[in-house]
This record gives C-alpha cells, sequence and structure tokens, in this order.
C-alpha cells in the first residue's frame, strides 16, 4: 500500500488561501482534503481518511481530484458574471437562478419561467434551492433542479460554467441561495 504524500508546500497554498478551519461540508472532497491536512499538521500517524467508500492513499488521490478550494475566500465573492441573465425576459441583475440547455452551444440563459415554458412544464412546487419534483416518466417523485433539457448554470470563477452533476459543494451552495424568478 502506498503513501500519499503532501508536501509543505501544499499545505500552505491552501491555508493561505483562508480555509483555515474545516467547514466545508462533512464528507465533501474538500472537508477530507483538510481533514487529512489538519492531521497531518498536528503530527498524527495512521489516521483513518476515507472518501467515497475508499479509505488511505486511494481516498486521498480521489478527494484531491475532486476537491475544489474557491481562488478568493468565498465562491464568486465579486459576485455573477455581467452575462449572467435570462436571454428572454434580461431576468439576473440582481443575479437569479437561471438555467442552461444541456450541451448546446452557445450557451443561452433561461430562468425558471421560461425553461418551464420551452419544456413545456409547470413547478408547482419548485422550493428556494431550485429544486422540484418531477412528474412524469421513469423518475417521476424524485426531487431534481433540472428542468426538462435545462441545467442549472453555474458559473466558474474562470468565465466557464460547471458540466451538470460535477460542480463543487461551494458552487452549488452559491446558486442555491440565488432568488427564484417566477
Amino acid at each position: 500500500m502506498s503513501t500519499l504524500q503532501i508536501t509543505g508546500e501544499e499545505k500552505m497554498e491552501v491555508f493561505t488561501r483562508g480555509h483555515r478551519s474545516n467547514t466545508f461540508k462533512r464528507g465533501s472532497a474538500e472537508h477530507t482534503y483538510l481533514d487529512y491536512l489538519e492531521r497531518v499538521a498536528r503530527g498524527e500517524k495512521g489516521a483513518i481518511i476515507t472518501f467515497k467508500d475508499r479509505s488511505g492513499a486511494e481516498a486521498m488521490r480521489l478527494a484531491l481530484a475532486f476537491a475544489y478550494f474557491p481562488i478568493g475566500h468565498s465562491y464568486l465573492e465579486n459576485g455573477a458574471p455581467n452575462d449572467y441573465r435570462c436571454a428572454h425576459c434580461e431576468a439576473g441583475h440582481p443575479p437569479k437562478k437561471l438555467w442552461r440547455r444541456i450541451n448546446k452551444i452557445p450557451l443561452v440563459f433561461a430562468c425558471a419561467t421560461h425553461a418551464a415554458l420551452f419544456e413545456g412544464r409547470t413547478l408547482e412546487d419548485f422550493d428556494q434551492s431550485g429544486e422540484h419534483t418531477l412528474t412524469e416518466g421513469r423518475f417521476a417523485g424524485m426531487r431534481t433542479s433540472m428542468i426538462g433539457y435545462y441545467v442549472p448554470a453555474i458559473p466558474t470563477e474562470d468565465g466557464n460554467y460547471w458540466p451538470h452533476n460535477h460542480t463543487p459543494d461551494s458552487a452549488l451552495l452559491w446558486w442555491q441561495n440565488l432568488p427564484n424568478h417566477s
């Protein structure tokens, strides 16, 4: 079994970004990584680290692959990108939750009202986190943030958008805390 080596430089990089305390969601890649660094800093040896049903060096490699630490001390602390608005009603300033058509280039953003309209859906139980209950198909009864083929449009800090289902917790939380447009 190989041991994962974390250099002092890597430790300093994380801690100088303002993550001196581990406030990430327990079980997240970020929490796992910082928990490991905190244990190493305390001189603990042989601490068992687990992530996604894996342990040890394999868990850490996986956590490092998925961990995302915001560029600033908080995700998109300077606000949403300037073009973050519904293409159909200009909703978006101040920022509101937006969706984008999955795998569609160029990106065209839609508020919940327009995404539902284009997909022939109703959002009767749409909640503040941007989720609603599916009413048809084999996934009926499940909660989702998708509206038909529209997925949450969650910007990255470098001007792109996160792929659906590969969004770090900090980015998803940023989006969920935006107001809904109705």
